[in-house]
């Protein structure tokens, strides 16, 4: 196994700021491998870019070592860092940085000038590499003819024409709209599956760290926290380490704004509310999703809830998963039919008590909630208080919640919140609302959970439902 290609040791940035010292890097310590891609990722001014442009050389620090294919940066002059950069680093901005003036033949090809290369091959890699990345048709076109996802496939290309075995990339789609992010971000997967580079990434969004085999995590200068992405093959020596907490490191890759206190008391929040294992509850969503959009049929969809997670499904047993299939399928037909059939908010009473009377209906059936006459005429009272306004969510779980005799529904308090929140979700599309709403699979999984109790494992369980008779 090859050793680290950047090095850094107690590395620290200071400046001056009136009588106080800033200091932008404190200390900071990594090894980044061959053929490895991490990301540095934190707020504005935690010091990502600096660390960054440290790696790059173009950032002096006050204090610490920076090594970059076996050569210490601080030792090189001026010219030394100039020529090293030409042949082992391609940078990437968010920028751009292209020369307006030039066309974009020209912009990728001018690094090449300085390595004294002739025109003709030139710009005969330099097409290859606009081929490449699907833009050879705009190669005479002017950088400010292209739109942004164009010009900085035009950078990528300029930053690969010495071929450098590092590219490093400052928040590079902080410009670019979504599609053309999402395409940029397969691209530098891309060079580094393929091509094998090496990425060292920048960026603030969370939604980038999958790409990554590690994301170490950056506040006030320092590296607070290092993940390693368990979904990707690793490509560094792995070496004894202290014993780190996986629980707490799966929940800072969903919830990366969190700090270590507020991670602690959300692991501590799920295990009391019996939730399933964080990878579970977003593998079902993503399962979920596809099923609501059609791209999964209802037995691809309880096939994949019902496989092993080695195998890439969720580990539910079949007839849980086959439960799970239905319900959700009834939610969402329920819903469909309210909005088909009453559209908005009724207008007579003759319209109001069938809803009364459907939804009531169903809601008891969904939660296996055996309901007497008067129970029922109750639960309608309360879903029309619901739906007119006079009680919000919190009020409509209590007077379910609440005694029989003191005018409540008489349920238990687990079955009353399943059923407020799965009236919420069939009514997401009903009544009097400003916005328009869309069913989101994290509603529909976290409604269905109420009343499936998750074992250790992950697993649902059918044994949730407690005694519904009047109290």
């Amino acid at each position: 196994m090859k050793g680290p290609i950047i090095s850094l040791k107690n590395v620290s940035v200071r400046y001056p700021e009136g009588d106080r010292e800033l200091r932008a890097l404190d200390n900071v310590s990594l090894d980044i491998y061959p053929e490895e891609y991490v990301i540095f990722f934190g707020p504005s001014g935690c010091g990502k870019s600096t660390l960054l442009y440290a790696v790059a050389g173009l950032e002096r620090p006050t204090e610490g070592t920076v090594n970059v294919l076996g050569r210490d940066l601080s030792t090189l002059s001026y010219q030394e860092i100039v020529n090293f950069h030409r042949k082992s680093i391609g940078m990437i901005f968010q920028a751009y940085f292209l020369i307006p003036s030039l066309s974009v033949r020209a912009n990728v090809a001018l690094p090449q000038i300085f390595l004294g290369l002739q025109k003709q091959e030139r710009i005969k890699l330099g097409e290859s590499l606009l081929e490449r990345f699907h833009i050879l048709e705009q190669k005479g076109k002017i950088p400010t003819q292209l739109s942004g996802g164009q010009q900085q496939r035009v950078a990528i290309a300029r930053s690969l024409i010495n071929d450098p075995p590092i590219l490093l990339a400052d928040e590079p789609v902080g410009n670019l709209d979504s599609k053309s992010a999402e395409d940029f971000m397969k691209l530098l997967e891309e060079l580094n599956e393929k091509d094998k580079k090496t990425i060292v990434m920048v960026t603030h969004n969370p939604a980038h760290l999958g790409y990554a085999h590690r994301v170490f995590y950056m506040k006030d200068g320092k590296i607070v926290r290092e993940v390693k992405n368990t979904e990707r093959q690793q490509v560094r020596e792995e070496t004894m380490q202290p014993y780190r907490n996986e629980g707490l490191s799966e929940l800072f890759k969903y919830y990366p704004h969190l700090d270590e206190e507020s991670l602690k008391a959300k692991m501590i929040a799920m295990h009391l509310l019996e939730m399933p294992d964080i990878d579970v509850e977003h593998q079902i969503e993503r399962l979920s999703q596809q099923y609501i959009q059609g791209k999964l049929t209802s037995a691809d969809f309880i096939s994949a809830l019902s496989r092993s997670p080695r195998d890439g499904g969720v580990g539910l047993y079949e007839h849980h998963a086959e439960r799970l299939a239905d319900e959700i399928a009834a939610v969402l037909g329920m819903s469909k039919f309210l909005k088909k059939s009453f559209g908005t908010f009724p207008r007579n009473y003759e319209e109001y008590k069938t809803i009364l009377e459907r939804v009531s209906t169903y809601l008891a059936l969904f939660s296996d909630a055996h309901l007497t006459s008067g129970q029922i005429e109750k639960l309608q009272a309360a879903i029309k208080g619901r739906l007119e306004g006079s009680l919000n969510r919190v009020d409509f779980t209590a007077t379910l919640d609440k005694p029989f005799d003191d005018g409540g529904v008489g349920m238990n308090i687990r079955t009353a919140r399943n059923i407020a929140r799965v009236l919420e979700l069939i009514l997401v599309d009903y009544g009097r609302m400003t916005e328009r709403q869309t069913i989101q699979p994290d509603q529909i999984v976290g409604a269905l959970a109420e009343h499936q109790d998750a074992a250790q494992s992950g697993l649902l369980s059918d044994n949730t439902i407690q005694s519904n008779a009047p109290h």
